[in-house]
């Protein structure tokens, strides 16, 4: 660092990745919502979860490879683990949290869900959703129907995610 240091408050910290999760919102949004005119709703939406898909791959791939570098186990846990998303502003609330006899952490209140919400779109800002763990655990090969299975029951965007794994 140089000689002359700058800080911010953790509030401030927290108000910049507010907004820049804001914009990433009306980001996929807009895209969303081309696809959407340019092809009509349906396969708009198709195009909008494979582009989903495919960003949540190389998601999936970058996590996986630096899981492997730093001898972190190839599992959901492991996945856990290699979070790369901001701790603080992006979401309104975190926690840590014991579900099913499994610690977890949590997030609520997604500065991208509420851009999405008020714009009246949450059908084409969910998308956004699909998880990565199929590029983190496998990469790039089939998941197998009890890892699919427990996907499916534990997915927030339950009909894209069915809608991804029949649609490759």
């Amino acid at each position: 660092m140089s000689a002359k240091e700058e800080h911010i408050t953790l509030e401030e910290a927290k108000r910049q990745v507010y907004l820049v999760s804001r914009r990433l919102g009306l980001l996929h949004l807009a895209f969303a919502e081309t696809l959407v005119e340019e092809f009509g709703l349906e396969r708009g939406k198709l195009l909008t979860a494979r582009a989903i898909k495919a960003y949540s791959r190389k998601i999936g791939e970058k996590k996986r490879a630096a899981a492997l570098q730093r001898g972190i186990e190839l599992t959901p846990q492991g996945f856990d683990q290699m979070s790369d998303l901001p701790s603080i502003g992006m979401h309104t609330v975190y926690e840590d949290a014991e579900v099913e006899g499994e610690r977890r952490f949590r997030a609520f209140g997604c500065a991208m869900g509420e851009v999405w919400r008020q714009e009246g779109r949450e059908d084409l800002g969910r998308q956004h959703l699909h998880p990565t763990v199929q590029g983190f655990l496998l990469q790039r090969r089939p998941i197998n129907n009890q890892v699919i299975s427990s996907l499916l029951q534990k997915s927030a965007s339950l009909p894209l995610f069915r809608l991804l794994i029949e649609n490759p």
